[in-house]
């Protein structure tokens, strides 16, 4: 049964929960509707017209789903009050727990926490969404309340741009753009990030990312476009993508990172992380990385974690910045660089070897020394040279791509896979 709701009747309508499994609530196009919560409905289409309806989240939540199976929300827009003074840790559309939820179609902005979140949810998938201007993040995936992970989710073709910084989190980062936590068996895919971070409250170390995971298992990042993040003044992150602690056997192909504050790639281990082991990243592209942390395309960086640290393979890349800084910089246990195109410009290296000796103190006795990192079959080409093939210049004027859906064409044309080393 098809539910048509007017603004003036919704409240009433949700709280004396006159739908039944199979329904479809209709919102009025252009309608201007309350936030509102669902808790252990199934089998409910949630949409509006093609012009679409506004859900206001004022101070909290837009959406929140609880305990929900088989929920379709299309075709709206969430606005909070505003992610820096006036909401007060809200999400656009907030799914805890349930499985079988679909997101489509819709935006988010204003909201102090996010603009779309989900946790310990099962079979999610996010399409075709579009966060801004929120604070901790874009779009975030992460574990459950008590504990459960979130397990099969697709995020694809959405965007993140513009989600500057949660001011009530002061001691961890925030500003990302799509991050998962806690989650195993995703897809990422034709996705992007861009111009976040920026205004981060972090009186700490550490930042934001535009697109990354942490603590995740089985995640695969194809297609998805990371550029202009930022951190704060004087701290440290602002890249393109990361796999971070706990990250196992995840996958980074066709990415393309640029211009970004922070590394456009990474391999980092903090303290006190679960394993990090079996990741890849290949195929991709970091254009003028790390203008201002890390100073290099690839980051690698152990704080020094108990748990087994190894940073993976990442091979068939091209590199290039044209500023002086590093490619690939620091260290992190059975790292494998192998096979990438590296172009430079200026004083920076090739690869710039780091090693933090303060941070061995915080490992188990099993893990006192260094692994090694193997950098071999790379082929560096310094731009400077007299004798640099006009391709390969070519290929230093990289192409300020905005859209993620451009990318299949860019690499195909690219050809990673048969790149040229000799």
């Amino acid at each position: 049964m098809i539910h048509q709701i007017k603004p003036e009747a919704f409240e009433q309508f949700i709280s004396q929960r006159a739908f039944k499994p199979g329904d479809t609530l209709q919102l009025e196009a252009g309608g201007v509707y309350p936030g509102f919560r669902l808790e252990e409905v199934r089998g409910l289409d949630i949409t509006a017209p093609a012009e679409g309806a506004l859900i206001q989240g004022g101070e909290g939540h837009g959406l929140v789903l609880e305990g929900c199976e088989d929920i379709t929300v299309s075709n709206l827009r969430f606005v909070g009050a505003g992610r820096k003074y006036h909401n007060r840790q809200g999400v656009g559309l907030l799914v805890l727990g349930g499985r079988g939820i679909t997101v489509q179609d819709c935006t988010a902005s204003g909201f102090q926490r996010g603009g779309f979140e989900a946790r310990g949810v099962s079979q999610l998938r996010f399409e075709r969404l579009k966060a801004h201007d929120n604070g901790y993040a874009g779009i975030h995936v992460t574990q459950g309340e008590q504990g459960g992970w979130s397990q099969d989710v697709t995020i694809t073709h959405c965007s993140a741009v513009n989600n500057p910084g949660d001011p009530q989190v002061t001691a961890n980062h925030s500003g990302n753009g799509i991050v998962l936590y806690y989650t195993q068996d995703a897809l990422v895919e034709y996705c992007d990030a861009s111009y976040n971070g920026w205004d981060m409250n972090n009186s700490r170390f550490n930042g934001p990312v535009g697109i990354w995971c942490a603590n995740t298992h089985r995640a695969v990042f194809r297609y998805c476009l990371s550029h202009d993040n930022r951190t704060q003044w004087s701290k440290t992150d602002g890249g393109g993508f990361d796999f971070d602690g706990g990250t196992r056997d995840c996958l980074i192909e066709y990415c393309y990172s640029y211009d970004n504050a922070g590394a456009g790639y990474m391999f980092c281990q903090y303290v006190n992380a679960a394993e990090l082991s079996g990741n890849t990243i290949r195929y991709s592209t970091s254009f003028n990385d790390g203008s201002a942390y890390h100073k290099s395309a690839l980051y690698l960086y152990d704080c020094g974690s108990q748990s087994l640290a190894e940073g993976g393979q990442f091979y068939r890349n091209l590199l290039y910045n044209s500023d002086g800084r590093d490619l690939v910089r620091g260290h992190i246990d059975a790292t494998f660089i192998r096979e990438n195109l590296m172009l430079l410009s200026g004083e920076g290296k090739f690869f710039r070897h780091e090693t933090d000796d303060d941070n061995l103190q915080y490992r188990g006795p099993e893990r006192q020394q260094w692994g090694k990192v193997v950098y071999e079959n790379n082929r560096e080409v310094h731009l400077e040279g007299q004798h640099v093939e006009s391709s390969l210049r070519q290929l230093a004027d990289y192409p300020r791509i905005q859209s993620a859906q451009e990318l299949p064409a860019y690499f195909e044309q690219l050809g990673l896979e048969d790149l040229e080393l000799g």
